[in-house]
């Protein structure tokens, strides 16, 4: 059996994405995706008040500026 030698042609696709602007305000199940937790856990920081939040109809929003300065508060460094 005869083998067809031909090459194939790939045509390279370059997709550029414009970044997309950083949202405002996100909401809980969205916080809880961007710090790799549970909505539980968002619930329990805005309840004690460690997360800042604002009450828009029945959701709650989190800016992300927020979020990052309840990060950068846990920080915890280990000495050696």
């Amino acid at each position: 059996m005869h083998r067809d030698r031909k090459k194939s042609l790939h045509t390279e696709t370059t997709v550029i994405l414009s970044p997309q602007p950083e949202r405002l305000l996100i909401d809980v199940p969205a916080a809880a995706q961007l710090i790799s937790s549970t909505k539980a856990v968002i619930r329990r920081l805005i309840r004690t008040g460690q997360l800042p939040f604002i009450s828009w109809g029945r959701k709650h929003l989190i800016s992300p500026e927020d979020l990052r300065a309840l990060i950068a508060q846990n920080k915890k460094a280990i000495s050696v």
